[in-house]
């Protein structure tokens, strides 16, 4: 499991972590099915 408004905001910067590629690659994780417009910051500064 991982925090969906982390990963929206690494998804934001293009930046996924090693925990979101490696399920990437693996077929479990999904980024298409993140709520982008979700309200979190657009980037870690924020």
């Amino acid at each position: 499991m991982h925090c969906a408004g982390a990963m929206i905001v690494l998804e934001h910067e293009e930046r996924p972590n090693q925990i979101m590629r490696i399920a990437q690659r693996r077929g479990f994780g999904d980024h298409t099915a993140l709520k982008m417009d979700s309200p979190v910051p657009e980037s870690m500064t924020e």
